[in-house]
């Protein structure tokens, strides 16, 4: 059970879709959001319970999806009464889990992203109650090492989590014709050495700073161009950034594309750029990052910042080129010249990047998900 899932748009819903793909139709059942109906109708997704959940992030909202998920989750204890479940957030499935299990007996796996926990950690009831919730479960997966090694941190009493990154899907390898609509952008953009960014246009996502950073890389690649693909709440306060700083005839701001098109975007730039910061103030932080490894698929060397989840994505030299410092532009525009200033380098860390690529798709994590859950059942 889960509140993420597509169309729901981000790296939870692809992650939770791509693992419950190899899913037994016939005994395993997803409950999901009622915003989830069509999706699944079209992917012929079948054996699923549709939740109404309450919209919006206010304290009321969340509480009211908690209920709902609970009194959908008790409907399917008692006429089902299944062995084990599966919980896709720690405060709302999880904790749904965590009240059924005296119940009902039953073990569950819990699913852990990085944000969705430490949005909360800084809060002492938050905390006693997520402990719980952990110290319940049969099995913790976390998306990635820095993800496993913060939950180990601040969570001792906790059981280990065990690591199962995402994968890539096998789509972005492929080299299929461009969509008139990518062919149009990338038309426009021929002669153009091109940054490209694919991600939700919020604060954590560090389009700012690569904003910044393009009069420095302009100064000795006149011919820089910044694409950005995604929508979301700091469009507006980016768009008046590159005004300021000079760069709007730089960037291209193409909202939210089909998800279909996004390895076409990939393959019309030159390298990927998202230099994700931790905001503590907010609990929020890069959790893995999928794109990194999209990007690399298509072949392109990406560009990271250390401090969060995104060092299990990219390793220097490997697949791309990690910066220390999430707010610096210097740093931002040094690294993306190393790239664009040297055909050779960049070339040998794309050919790596597939390379890489290849050694994460989701067939090979799905296959580490399945031995994680077999070793943890053979140890009830």
């Amino acid at each position: 059970m889960t509140c993420d899932f597509p169309p729901v748009l981000g790296g939870q819903a692809n992650y939770f879709k791509n693992l419950w793909l190899e899913r037994d139709p016939e005994n395993d059942r997803l409950l999901l959001p009622e915003s989830c109906r069509a999706f699944c109708a079209s992917s012929g997704l079948s054996n699923v319970r549709f939740v109404r959940l309450p919209s919006g992030e206010t304290g009321f909202a969340r509480l009211g999806r908690v209920a709902s998920l609970f009194f959908a989750l008790l409907g399917q204890c008692l006429v089902f009464r299944p062995v084990e479940i599966h919980a896709g957030q720690i405060l709302s499935a999880g904790l749904c889990c965590r009240l059924l299990k005296p119940v009902f007996g039953l073990r569950y796996v819990l699913y852990l992203f990085g944000a969705d926990v430490m949005e909360f950690t800084r809060f002492r009831p938050f905390r006693r109650l997520m402990l719980s919730i952990m110290r319940h479960s049969s099995l913790m997966v976390a998306c990635s090492n820095y993800t496993a090694g913060y939950l180990k941190e601040q969570y001792p009493g906790a059981p280990a989590a065990v690591v199962v990154h995402p994968g890539v899907e096998d789509r972005f390898f492929e080299e299929a014709p461009l969509p008139d609509r990518v062919r149009e952008v990338g038309q426009g953009l021929a002669g153009r050495k091109v940054l490209l960014t694919v991600g939700r246009l919020v604060a954590r996502k560090g389009h700012d700073t690569v904003i910044r950073a393009l009069p420095l890389i302009a100064r000795d690649v006149p011919e820089v161009h910044y694409l950005v693909v995604g929508d979301g709440p700091n469009r507006e306060n980016l768009r008046r950034l590159s005004q300021t700083t000079g760069v709007s005839d730089r960037v291209t701001f193409c909202g939210s594309v089909p998800d279909s098109d996004l390895p076409s975007y990939y393959r019309i730039a030159h390298v990927f750029v998202m230099v994700s910061r931790r905001i503590e103030s907010r609990g929020d932080v890069e959790g893995f990052g999928i794109v990194y490894l999209e990007a690399n698929a298509a072949g392109l060397p990406a560009i990271a910042a250390g401090g969060c989840g995104a060092t299990d994505a990219v390793a220097e030299g490997v697949n791309g080129l990690l910066v220390r410092d999430a707010e610096s532009p210097s740093e931002v525009a040094q690294a993306a010249l190393k790239l664009l200033k040297n055909p050779g380098l960049a070339a040998r860390i794309a050919e790596s990047a597939r390379e890489a690529a290849r050694s994460s798709v989701w067939g090979l994590r799905r296959a580490d998900w399945r031995m994680a859950l077999e070793t943890q059942r053979e140890d009830v």
